[in-house]
């Protein structure tokens, strides 16, 4: 009587190599598939955090009756060319400040933070952005403040300065080389945002 050790079927070295190239084909398939659906969920990530950024700068100029900028430092930043900094706030990130009547920097939005966008994501150009002279940056020497930084001003009343529409803004995925935004998979993978001037509400 064969036991039931001996009894059972061995899978032979073949068989074992036939299923690894099955399973290495189908991880090859499904990887494009996946890392786009990644990407997307980086993309839609960004675009949440820049519009509840401006949506609390809004609601904030409201309240507190001030002018509030949120900078978005833009793909030169910083644009003055006299100031070095860090290449990490390059269209990839967000904070509000309190500027004055001549869109100068007062001090930042007590208790806020730089926010940064995940990676490979980034804002691209936006017509009728305003700037902001005088942004104290942590990381940047010789000196540590840059000027016409990119910004979006809010209104004590909520509109937005300068009389226009602002946008569209498009947060996607692009590839940042030195002061310039290439754009990949033809620009499929974005969210597209405007700044109504008179409301100073986002309209997507």
């Amino acid at each position: 009587m064969h036991s039931t050790r001996n009894s059972r079927r061995r899978f032979s070295l073949i068989e074992i190599m036939l299923v690894l190239v099955i399973v290495s084909i189908l991880l090859i398939i499904a990887m494009p598939a996946f890392n786009k659906l990644v990407l997307g969920s980086n993309v839609d990530g960004g675009a949440r955090l820049v519009l509840s950024q401006i949506r609390l700068a809004r609601q904030y100029a409201i309240t507190n009756r001030v002018r509030i900028a949120v900078l978005l430092p833009a793909k030169d930043f910083p644009s003055d060319g006299t100031a070095t900094g860090s290449t990490r706030y390059k269209a990839s990130s967000v904070r509000s400040c309190i500027v004055d009547s001549g869109k100068n920097f007062v001090e930042y939005v007590g208790k806020t933070q730089w926010a940064f966008l995940p990676q490979s994501v980034y804002i691209d150009d936006i017509a009728n952005a305003n700037e902001v002279d005088g942004v104290k940056f942590p990381e940047l020497t010789s000196p540590d403040t840059a000027n016409n930084v990119r910004s979006i001003i809010f209104l004590p009343s909520g509109s937005v300065e300068g009389g226009s529409d602002v946008g569209p803004i498009e947060i996607e995925e692009m590839i940042l080389s030195g002061s310039s935004l290439q754009t990949k998979d033809a620009g499929s993978n974005k969210v597209s945002v405007t700044i109504n001037w008179l409301t100073g509400r986002a309209i997507e």
